[in-house]
């Protein structure tokens, strides 16, 4: 079995394209981008930072690894904290 440090086995598809690899068509551009633009208005650029980092770019905060291990945190590390989870509270609520 797998394990999720293992790295992720499958891959990920763009929900805009289809397996085929063709271009989306104008229509689901224009969904998708007011959908984002919907998504972004909900965010502080502080939110909009912290889950553009995990989400998007797969990046841990080093304040996950500290409160893993149980060490002490800094104020940057709560304020990061915050921000994230703050930022995936608010893209959750419909």
């Amino acid at each position: 079995m797998l394990k999720c440090y293992e790295g992720r086995p499958w891959r990920q598809a763009c929900p805009l394209g289809d397996r085929t690899g063709s271009a989306p068509s104008d229509a689901r551009l224009v969904k998708a981008r007011a959908k984002l633009a919907e998504m972004d208005a909900k965010l502080s650029p502080e939110q909009r930072h912290a889950v553009g980092n995990v989400a998007v770019f797969g990046f841990i905060s080093q304040w996950f690894y500290v409160d893993r291990l149980k060490l002490r945190s800094l104020a940057k590390d709560a304020a990061e904290r915050a921000a994230l989870v703050s930022g995936l509270e608010a893209l959750a609520r419909p």
